[in-house]
């Protein structure tokens, strides 16, 4: 019977806990600027605002092109997906700078291993959701 509950446990701590995953690849440039890639086919209403904000907070402005211009030094592009469960949440974000010569000058990818399981942290909001995410791919830019 010990041996049952002991096995319940584990399972629970590995169901509820560490079901976020996040890999970075630092942002290796202090950009004054970088221009936004949109992308029409995500639905998280409020993701490039989120990702605005973290830029902001790091001193680097940004903004928003369905076409990047050329004279851009860099650009971001990302994707992100949500799931259902009950409502929809955030699931899954790729992010990934490029300098004006097509090199990737950093990333970060965020996903909910088994899409956040029983997890009550999958529906947490996509600010609480890229805060580490920019905090990491930002590192090495202090908060303004």
């Amino acid at each position: 019977m010990k041996a049952v509950v002991a096995g319940l446990a584990v399972l629970s701590v590995a169901v509820l806990g560490g079901c976020t995953a996040i890999q970075v690849e630092p942002l290796g440039v202090r950009p004054a600027n970088i221009c936004i890639e949109s992308n029409p086919k995500v639905q998280v209403s409020d993701f490039v605002d989120v990702i605005q904000r973290g830029l902001a907070a790091r001193g680097i402005t940004s903004q928003v092109y369905a076409q990047v211009p050329a004279s851009c030094d860099y650009r971001l592009t990302y994707v992100a997906y949500r799931t259902w469960d009950v409502v929809p949440y955030l699931s899954s974000a790729d992010l990934e700078v490029w300098d004006s010569e097509r090199r990737r000058v950093g990333a970060a990818h965020y996903y909910l291993r088994g899409k956040g399981g029983l997890s009550m942290a999958k529906w947490q909001g996509t600010q609480t959701k890229m805060a580490p995410v920019l905090e990491q791919l930002l590192k090495d830019m202090p908060a303004r």
